[in-house]
């Protein structure tokens, strides 16, 4: 015995829930379109919290200053009066910190030691013929 096959309801969708073949509205988004594009925020718990801190009035300041202004003007303060690190701090934050220099000597380098040796083995070595061309074909 045949029986009927259902029609999918007016919206399209079949008598589960899903979506029918050939429905125009298939998607929640369009193709290649992120329906979070900027993804998971990268800003964790304790990094808002001192956020949040360091923004926030210290208590009983009688200038009124934040804790981030506090903090800085204590550095500073540091800073003049001879304070290497503080200086530092102060400076890293203001302006960055400046990039590392890095030397590499030669001497005892196993790098250079590894590339002067494959230089000696590769000199030992016959050379390497150019392969056979092939013939052309006509197509």
């Amino acid at each position: 015995m045949k029986t009927k096959k259902k029609r999918p309801p007016e919206n399209k969708r079949k008598s589960n829930g899903q979506f029918a073949k050939g429905n125009k509205l298939g998607h929640r988004f369009a193709p290649g379109v992120s329906g979070n594009p900027g993804g998971r925020p990268k800003i964790k718990v304790v990094s808002e919290a001192a956020r949040a801190l360091l923004a926030s009035p210290v208590p009983g300041d009688k200038y009124g200053r934040t804790f981030a202004e506090a903090i800085v003007q204590t550095l500073g303060v540091q800073a003049v009066a001879g304070n290497i690190s503080a200086a530092s701090e102060l400076t890293d934050r203001a302006e960055g910190r400046a990039p590392m220099a890095v030397q590499i000597s030669e001497a005892n380098d196993p790098l250079t030691e590894l590339i002067a040796e494959m230089k000696k083995v590769s000199a030992s070595l016959p050379p390497v013929e150019d392969p056979p061309e092939e013939p052309e074909r006509e197509g």
